[in-house]
């Protein structure tokens, strides 16, 4: 019993040197290998700091009992040519690799369920290198020493973080958590073989958590699986580096955290974004389906380099983050039938869900060829389609002339969406916006949403300040027209906006105020227009509306001040609108207008509007509602009434608190010819005396000091600049735009900005480490193969023992001499 018990005492010393950490070794070199292949293999030193390994079969397996560890300054050599490694780490502590791997022309692969930490001095060079946290069973380690096979897959045991440099054709790297922020990956691949010029030919990730910086991988093919979350960011730049180093390369994005996995493409500087436009606009590499956002990193001065819109030849079709930042002396490319900022965004009927916003623009101009306008312009997008998108906290000043052939706005030149929203959006001080074809407008040209109530856009919380002028030249018949806010506008609630400063606004066919030609399915609610020069047009003219035409009409909280004359010279003109139909009902309340100039329009002028049937449709169940209606007028009407005047129409209406407030200059005592909406009172001569009388209508209230009436959200109050140039409505904390808004006015530049936001890209925990902090992964009976562990042992001891190990800690060794004796 005593040899027993002595012999036993020994065998655990042995089996300890090979299954336990070395501490010492571990720091340096690998320790306590044992190679498990049929041939076997040698081990031998290259001097103190360096270690030679050398397999006899062309696929080797090394087991490791006291790790898989290189210290900084030290070496490890895999001799051979094309010949496999595989290393497996027992020791329960993550594999260290702080100094240089040689693997040459061979396959190298490290299976340490603990961890691999590859660090910021550690280097790598291989034909193949894999490095994985999942245990591996004895009959996948035979076939890996048989035929060459491994496969990897996610792990849930240890992670792999890579800080340093990993230079192999072909890369895997599969744990729990895997990291790749700092570190490089590469090959050999490539022009002769240069750093900067060398690709892998394969780089395959697969995590729970992923995180990925693409600027550090260069490879012709990277594929990405992903089980729960993490990031990939990559410059646009360094995207088309790449794409010109591989020849062409693609990233292949999978896994079940793929919805919880951000893919950034950042854009840190001047050549970033002409890269960003590049490589949409082009398509290269797989470069649409990589990124599902791009991100300002940084406030960006363009110096007016000449670059084309994103999405003028592929629509733009993913979220767009600017983060807060500033483009400034940006200047476009006008020589394609979509510009803008972006040409054009989203696809009709599809639904996207895309979104754009958290951008400042300033000194924004277009490069244009007269004799070729595009045909959709705006600053910001020159046409956006589809459904559910979602514009928002965009602040853009100092814009150069908008030109077109058929859609042109200051923000935007065609809108063709459903269930959008356009909100927090402030322009300020832009040139002359001219449409040679339908439409033109200060905010939007063409605003063609759903006439079902059930999808319409929202568009509120918009601020305009300072347009030189708005023109449209459409004179070979069909529609057109040029608003304040827009020049056609159709299925969407508009509200919280005011506009500032507009010079004329002229048009060959309609032209108004706000919207020159409105249609089906619009609420307007709290709307300020102030300082609006000339209004003229061929046929309707209006200072809000230059025309209204069927279905579902709703103005609430109104109010137009200090606008110029309003003509028409063909057709109907009007305070409010030119013309509007009576064949649907409409609702319109808390409306006021004060200092119009002279209204003539050749058909029929109004201080309000006129009424009749397009096209002989209304019923008697059609009816117009006026209710709280204060005008203050002061100069010419010609040719008609005070207030509103009834074509031919089977339509009722039904007025309320309706007051007229004139001078002499109107030319005229006549209020409407409808029976139903004589005014409550009607007064002349007293215009500034009433105006200090005036009762709040809704949110309509009078601002003595500045002598504008204000339509105005309940919270916000109207802020002026010095000269008054520029007029916007401000919350409580500053803010321009409801409570998700991040503009705000500067009073030292004169213009409004966006402020930055905090960054949500999702960071590892511990990041550069592995696993939580200050612990190791602790092996389980269930990360090693028990045949495999005691069949090395086996080779240890001699036939007289049989070895059987029950767990982590506890290995049972029979004398089997003793027994038999």
């Amino acid at each position: 019993m005593r040899q027993n018990i002595k012999r036993t005492l020994s065998i655990s010393i042995v089996a300890s040197m090979l299954l336990s950490n070395q501490a010492l070794l571990a720091a340096s070199l690998p320790s306590g290998g044992k190679f498990v292949n049929d041939k076997g293999g040698s081990f031998g030193s290259c001097g103190n700091k360096c270690l030679n390994i050398s397999g006899n079969d062309k696929n080797n397996v090394i087991a490791w009992g006291g790790g898989f560890n290189i210290g900084e300054g030290h070496t490890v050599n895999f001799k051979g040519d094309r010949l496999g490694y595989l290393n497996l780490d027992f020791s329960g502590k993550a594999s260290q690799l702080l100094g240089t791997l040689n693997g040459g022309t061979n396959n190298i692969f490290l299976v340490n369920p603990s961890g691999v930490l590859v660090g910021a001095n550690g280097v790598i060079n291989a034909n193949k290198f894999v490095a994985s946290t999942n245990p591996m069973n004895d009959t996948q380690v035979k076939e890996f020493a048989e035929k060459g096979k491994f496969s990897s897959s996610i792990s849930s045991k240890g992670d792999i973080v890579n800080l340093g440099n990993i230079n192999a054709n072909e890369v895997v790297l599969a744990g729990n958590k895997v990291e790749n922020l700092s570190g490089k990956i590469n090959g050999t691949k490539g022009q002769n073989g240069l750093p900067n010029k060398a690709y892998s030919d394969s780089i395959i990730i697969k995590g729970n958590n992923v995180y990925l910086d693409g600027d550090k991988l260069t490879g012709k093919s990277i594929d990405v699986e992903v089980g729960k979350e993490g990031s990939f960011t990559q410059h646009t730049t360094d995207y088309r580096n790449k794409h010109n180093i591989t020849g062409g390369f693609s990233y292949n994005f999978s896994g079940a955290g793929l919805n919880n996995f951000q893919r950034f493409g950042y854009i840190s500087n001047a050549n970033d974004w002409k890269n960003f436009a590049d490589n949409w606009n082009e398509g290269i590499s797989s470069f649409r389906d990589d990124f599902n956002e791009f991100r300002l990193t940084n406030n960006i001065d363009m110096e007016n380099t000449l670059v084309n819109p994103v999405g003028h030849t592929y629509a733009f079709n993913k979220n767009f983050n600017g983060m807060g930042y500033t483009l400034s002396n940006v200047l476009i490319n006008a020589g394609f039938n979509y510009v803008g900022l972006f040409g054009q965004v989203g696809q009709k009927n599809i639904n996207s869900n895309i979104q754009i916003g958290n951008i400042s623009l300033y000194n924004l101009s277009f490069d244009f060829d007269d004799d070729n306008l595009p045909g959709f312009i705006g600053s910001f997008i020159g046409s956006i389609k589809g459904i559910n998108n979602k514009i928002s906290n965009i602040a853009i000043n100092k814009v150069g002339d908008i030109k077109s052939n058929k859609d042109a706005g200051g923000f935007i030149g065609e809108i063709e969406v459903y269930d959008s929203v356009f909100s927090n959006i402030v322009l300020n001080n832009i040139g002359n916006i001219l449409s040679n074809g339908n439409y033109a407008g200060g905010f939007a040209g063409n605003i063609l949403g759903s006439s079902s109530t059930s999808s319409l856009n929202t568009i509120k919380n918009i601020t305009i300040n300072n347009i030189t002028s708005i023109t449209t030249n459409y004179l070979d018949g069909g529609t057109g027209g040029a608003g304040g806010f827009a020049g056609y506008a159709q299925g969407a609630n508009i509200s919280n906006v005011t506009l500032n400063k507009i010079g004329d606004i002229t048009s060959s066919i309609y032209a108004g105020g706000f919207v020159a030609d409105l249609r089906r399915t619009i609420n307007l609610d709290n709307i300020t227009l102030n300082n609006i020069g000339n209004i003229t047009s061929r046929l309707d003219a209006g200072g809000f509306i230059g025309r209204r035409d069927l279905r579902n009409f709703q103005a609430h909280n109104i109010s137009l001040n200090n606008i110029g004359n309003i003509l028409s010279n063909e057709g109907y003109a009007g305070g409010f609108a030119g013309r509007i139909s009576a064949e649907y009902s409409s609702h319109l309340t808390n409306i006021v207008i004060s200092n119009i100039g002279t209204i003539k329009g050749k058909l029929s002028s109004n201080g309000f509007a006129y009424f009749d049937d397009y096209d002989n449709t209304s019923t008697s169940t059609s009816k117009n509602v006026f209710e709280n209606i204060n005008l203050y007028l002061n100069n010419k009407i010609e040719n008609g009434y005070l207030f509103v005047k009834y074509g031919d129409t089977r339509a009722t209406a039904e007025g309320n608190n309706i007051n007229i407030y004139y001078t002499d200059e109107v030319g005229t005592t006549k209020a409407t010819n409808h029976k139903n909406l004589q005014p409550s009172s009607q007064i002349t001569n007293n215009i500034d005396t009433e105006k200090n009388k005036f009762q709040n209508f809704g949110n309509v209230r009078y601002d003595s000091t500045n002598d504008i009436f204000t339509a105005l959200e309940n919270g916000k109050t109207l802020e002026f600049n010095n000269d008054k140039s520029i007029m916007y409505a401000k919350n409580s904390d500053g803010s321009i735009g409801d409570s998700n808004s991040i503009i705000k006015f500067d009073a030292g530049s004169n213009t409004f900005k966006t402020e930055s936001i905090d960054n949500d890209l999702k960071e590892p925990i511990n990041k550069g480490e592995l696993g939580i902090a200050g612990k190791d992964f602790i092996l389980t009976d269930k990360d090693y193969d028990t045949n495999l562990i005691e069949g090395i042992l086996g080779e240890i001891v001699n036939s007289h023992y049989t070895i059987h190990l029950k767990d982590v800690d506890t290995i049972s060794i029979i004398y089997t001499d003793a027994l038999s004796g």
